[in-house]
């Protein structure tokens, strides 16, 4: 589970990396953790955080509002969850302007960041990718999925479990896809968490 925290007070973020990364541990679960101290993110910050599973972000940044950050990730088209924190309650409506998971009043709670990451973990173990081939509708667990590779009019699926076929476009399978499926070149999808080795642009 790849996470991002967004957050420019040195103590909240230290309490918030304790209390995520004890978790973690509690339920086993792997994770990475990435931090962003200030609200002025690049674009190479705004494409490493497309490829997170969950961002908690502080709605009180003193550079920039969190909101803002938030509506700049979704115009982005990020997907998956992402959890708004902060010390005003009145705030928490314009979470839904951005489709955010939770809202928290500071200090966010140990079992409100458990909920998040079981949340989020349920997500990755247990969803499906669905596609129809010859009439017949089928269904894969993504955690299964090895890759996808284009063949002309054909996607060929390789799992864990031996190969399938269906047809479609790759672009269409990664709009489908969860943040750890990454684009290799013109011609695969690859599950991030089946890499074994990567060596410059060879996987």
């Amino acid at each position: 589970m790849k996470i991002a925290m967004i957050e420019d007070e040195l103590i909240c973020e230290e309490y918030n990396r304790l209390l995520i990364n004890r978790q973690a541990e509690n339920r086993k679960y792997e994770i990475s953790l990435s931090v962003y101290r200030s609200a002025d993110l690049s674009e190479d910050d705004y494409q490493k955080l497309l490829e997170t599973d969950l961002i908690f972000i502080n709605v009180d940044l003193k550079e920039e509002d969190g909101i803002k950050v938030a509506e700049k990730l979704r115009m982005l088209e990020y997907v998956n969850e992402i959890v708004l924190y902060g010390d005003q309650i009145e705030k928490a409506l314009e979470g839904y302007k951005v489709n955010a998971f939770r809202y928290y009043m500071k200090p966010v709670k140990e079992t409100e960041i458990a909920a998040c990451m079981d949340h989020v973990q349920n997500i990755i173990a247990g969803a499906f990718f669905q596609y129809m081939f010859h009439g017949v509708t089928e269904k894969i667990r993504y955690k299964d999925i090895i890759c996808f590779e284009s063949m002309q009019n054909y996607i060929d699926i390789f799992t864990v479990h031996g190969n399938a076929r269906m047809k479609g476009s790759l672009k269409e399978i990664q709009k489908q896809c969860p943040s750890f499926f990454i684009r290799c070149q013109r011609s695969y999808i690859v599950n991030r968490n089946h890499i074994i080795k990567k060596k410059g642009n060879k996987l």
